[in-house]
């Protein structure tokens, strides 16, 4: 009888905890104005709770489709405008912003500006504006997380053009399809320094292709994107090897002086 009163109590916390939690998560993307002022609906919107929890959590990205569906959340903002992103992390700050590259570039942002990085109580916090007529949408970041094994944790909406992610990136990874030995490939029109996955390669051979002035800087990481070599050449080069060092995975290509100097592209040749 003890051990059944233990049972219920236990249970009966765990809800109340993840009803908590959901509230919270509703008011960080409307506000508690809102909250208020639309509590009937949010009542009967939400009032299946468990199917708003996942593995003990908010699912977070359910709750702002709700509200999405239901117009209580925008993402439109009045017109194109600077949007402010800040997103924390549990990852190095390194392979933190390079998932964050690849998945702004899927969701069509070409250029933004990284204001800040910083790690604040055990946490990184990079700060970032971009150009948008609209939020990013929480359903299409997700999916492009979910591709290089992150996930979404929480989201603060503080004002139309300002936002908060909190992502775990424990399991995260680069989304590269692996060179394979003995293919070739062209990578036109660099615009930003391209990432390769060489983890089953032991040499690759690249060669600038025409009007380029390109001035190598080469970079080799481990799988957790800790630098294993560094290559930069201050001279005008076309062709240079790179002998790739035991736990290679992945290889940062660019130019010493600007990115200009790569427009043309590259032609790869993995060995």
């Amino acid at each position: 009888m003890r051990y059944a009163l233990i049972c219920i109590f236990v249970f009966g916390t765990t809800l109340y905890a993840q009803s908590v939690q959901l509230s919270s998560s509703i008011v960080a993307l409307i506000g508690e104005h809102n909250y208020s002022k639309h509590r009937a609906l949010i009542g009967v919107l939400f009032e299946r709770e468990r199917d708003f929890i996942v593995d003990g959590g908010v699912d977070v990205v359910k709750v702002a489709e709700e509200l999405q569906a239901n117009r209580l959340l925008s993402l439109k903002l009045d017109s194109s405008q600077d949007l402010s992103l800040t997103l924390k992390g549990n990852a190095d700050p390194l392979f933190f912003t390079a998932i964050l590259d690849e998945v702004l570039r899927d969701l069509g942002y070409q250029n933004y500006l990284s204001a800040e990085v910083r790690v604040q109580e055990h946490e990184l916090v990079d700060k970032i504006y971009l150009r948008a007529e609209r939020a990013i949408d929480p359903t299409l970041f997700q999916r492009a997380l979910k591709l290089r094994g992150a996930s979404i944790v929480s989201i603060e909406k503080v004002s139309a053009n300002e936002w908060v992610y909190t992502v775990d990136t424990a399991q995260a990874h680069l989304a590269l399809a692996p060179l394979k030995r003995g293919e070739t490939k062209k990578i036109k029109r660099l615009q930003y320094p391209i990432w390769l996955d060489v983890s089953e390669l032991r040499r690759l051979n690249l060669w600038s292709l025409k009007a380029n002035s390109w001035y190598p800087y080469i970079v080799i990481y481990d799988y957790k994107l800790n630098v294993l070599e560094v290559i930069q050449q201050d001279e005008r080069s076309r062709k240079v090897k790179v002998d790739l060092p035991d736990r290679a995975e992945y290889v940062k290509i660019a130019d010493l002086y600007s990115r200009k100097n790569l427009k043309s592209g590259l032609r790869v040749e993995a060995k």
